[in-house]
C-alpha cells in the first residue's frame, strides 16, 4: 500500500543537486533529438491522418536541417524561506513580507520531441534579470542549423545578430514598438517585408 505522506520523498529530492537534474534532463533531450531522422518528412496522406493542425502538418512535410527550438519565459514561486527571499526577492509591487520569492525562468524546448533542452533561472527583478538576459545564458546551447522560435518580446537586433553569428535562424513576430512598414522595406506580400537592420 502506498503511503500518502510524501515527506520522505521530499527530503530525498532535496538532496539531489540541481546540476545533476539539469545534466540528466539535457542528456535525455539530446538523445531524443539524436534519434530523430531529420530527412524524414510526412507524405500528404500521413500529414492528413496525423490529426495535427494543418500548419504543423505543412512544416512536417519539409526537410529541416537542425533542431526547432521554442524559447519562452515564465515565473514560478519558491518556498518562503529566508534563503530564497534573499536570492529571489518577492515582487516589489507587493507589501514587504506578503509575497513569496519569485524566480524568472527561460526555457528552450524542442518542438520536435517536446522535451526541455535547457533552462536558465534568476531573480524576478533587478539588474540582468529579464528574459532576454536569461536567454543570453542559453545561447551556447544553440547549434548551426537550428531554428529558434520566439515571441515578439525577444525580437531585438542583438539577439537576431547573435543567432545569425551562430548559424541559427530565427522565427518571431516583430516587436510591437518597432515599425512593421519602415521606409526602404521591400514588400513581399500583405504580411511580409524584407528589412535591413543596420
Amino acid at each position: 500500500m502506498c503511503d500518502t505522506n510524501t515527506g520522505a520523498y521530499c527530503r530525498a529530492r532535496v538532496k539531489i543537486p540541481f546540476e545533476a537534474v539539469r545534466d540528466i534532463t539535457k542528456r535525455l533531450a539530446g538523445d531524443a533529438e539524436a534519434a530523430i531522422d531529420r530527412d524524414a518528412v510526412l507524405t500528404d496522406v500521413e500529414a492528413e491522418s496525423s490529426q495535427c493542425p494543418e500548419v504543423v502538418a505543412e512544416v512536417k512535410s519539409r526537410v529541416v536541417g537542425g533542431r526547432i527550438l521554442l524559447v519562452d519565459g515564465f515565473t514560478i514561486t519558491a518556498a518562503d524561506t529566508p534563503e530564497n527571499q534573499e536570492e529571489y526577492p518577492q515582487n516589489p509591487a507587493q507589501a514587504e513580507g506578503l509575497g513569496f520569492p519569485i524566480l524568472r525562468c527561460v526555457s528552450l524546448i524542442s518542438m520536435t520531441t517536446g522535451m526541455l533542452v535547457d533552462l536558465a533561472c534568476g531573480p524576478y527583478c533587478g539588474k540582468e534579470s529579464g528574459e532576454t538576459a536569461l536567454l543570453w545564458q542559453l545561447l551556447d546551447q544553440l547549434q548551426p542549423g537550428d531554428i529558434l522560435v520566439a515571441d515578439s518580446y525577444y525580437c531585438t537586433y542583438w539577439l537576431v545578430g547573435a543567432c545569425r553569428a551562430r548559424g541559427v535562424k530565427v522565427v518571431m513576430k516583430n516587436h510591437h514598438k518597432r515599425d512593421d512598414h519602415p521606409n526602404g522595406a521591400r514588400r513581399l506580400n500583405k504580411h511580409e517585408r524584407v528589412v535591413v537592420w543596420t
